[in-house]
């Protein structure tokens, strides 16, 4: 296999070395076109890791902002989960690990339906 993941790892440092210049609000969601000037490569259509499109899209201020979304979701005052719990629970484990390099999911309808499902069942439990 290719050491550099495809080279993934240069798309990675062209992406860190612009971070470095507005880290704390990002550049706002990008598009291909956007990665493939900041890389300098023509494959390079997507940072190819979910941390770093979160930080680009929106900084270190993005960057908390999704942590404490992911932090609410998995909290339990009473720290028990129920069997419904579970299933929402791999899911975003499998989420965050998919991420290490790719952040398709990120944009993605099944993201959507993930945080719309943590959002519903957070909701239920306060009117039992």
């Amino acid at each position: 296999k290719d050491p550099t993941l495809t080279t993934r790892t240069f798309i990675w440092d062209a992406i860190i070395l612009k971070l470095t210049k507005r880290p704390f609000i990002g550049y706002g969601i990008l598009n291909q076109q956007d990665y493939i000037k900041i890389t300098l490569n023509s494959f390079a259509t997507s940072a190819h890791n979910l941390v770093l499109a979160i930080l680009m899209a929106g900084g270190l201020l993005g960057g908390i902002i999704y942590i404490f979304i992911i932090g609410n979701a998995l909290y339990r005052e009473n720290k028990q989960y129920n069997k419904y719990d579970l299933p929402i629970v791999v899911a975003i484990l499998i989420f965050l690990i998919i991420g290490i390099t790719s952040e398709s999911l990120l944009y993605s309808e099944f993201s959507f339906i993930l945080f719309y499902m943590l959002l519903f069942e957070k909701e239920g439990k306060g009117n039992k």
